[in-house]
């Protein structure tokens, strides 16, 4: 299982947090015993990042460092242009070239080499 948050949503740190509980709670009733969360990301980073970004993503990273992705996704408007269009594309495929779709490619990378 993938998980991810955004550092402006400071809850969302509490909500990573409640991810890994449930997983061992599902694991030890049995439910599913090869369940993990296998990546943790981070979206919609805003640039110049702030200090309470620094501060939560950092406590993710210390928390979970085998989990913890370290492409980091900022904001991009590419993105909501894309999902605003019939049929919605991905950043990918609408604008390719740009940081935020690498971003999202090397964040497609690690949880897939994730274990």
């Amino acid at each position: 299982m993938f998980t991810g948050f955004e550092p402006s949503h400071k809850f969302d740190v509490w909500g990573v947090a409640d991810v890994f509980d449930h997983v061992k709670k599902l694991r030890l009733r049995g439910i599913n015993k090869n369940l993990k969360v296998g990546a943790i990301f981070c979206s919609k980073i805003q640039q110049p990042f702030r200090v309470i970004d620094t501060v939560i993503v950092d406590e993710i990273k210390a928390r979970y460092p085998n989990e913890f992705c370290p492409t980091l996704i900022r904001s991009s408007v590419k993105v909501y242009e894309g999902c605003d269009l019939t049929p919605p594309l991905s950043v990918a495929d609408y604008a390719p070239g740009t940081d935020v779709a690498r971003e999202y490619q090397e964040v497609l990378d690690f949880i897939k080499k994730s274990k």
